[in-house]
């Protein structure tokens, strides 16, 4: 019975484990007074990237996001360096971003 309920929750959440990866570097960043951080990769995002959020702008970005994203993602863009970003959905019109890597 265990193994039944665990299964039905498992097989019912699977878009709770949707999760892409995108990588590339930073071509253009936007960042608002209220918190909200949003960019663009040089190499755009693969239709399997995308497919996370229909309809989005070409963004990706977080609504509110966490003061150590925001200094990531900016240090990243200054000193052009390589990122990972996990996306999982969509954040208004941006994919939204879960975590972010860097790496040269």
């Amino acid at each position: 019975m265990k193994l039944a309920v665990f299964l039905m929750f498992v097989f019912s959440c699977y878009p709770c484990f949707a999760y892409k990866q995108a990588e590339g570097f930073i071509k253009e960043i936007y960042v608002n007074s209220d918190g909200s951080i949003a960019l663009k990769l040089h190499e755009g995002f693969s239709s399997d990237v995308a497919a996370e959020c229909p309809g989005h702008n070409g963004y990706a970005g977080v609504g509110v996001s966490d003061g150590v994203v925001k200094s990531m993602l900016l240090a990243a863009y200054t000193t052009k360096s390589k990122v990972k970003l996990g996306i999982t959905g969509c954040d208004n019109a941006w994919l939204k971003i879960f975590d972010v890597r860097g790496y040269d």
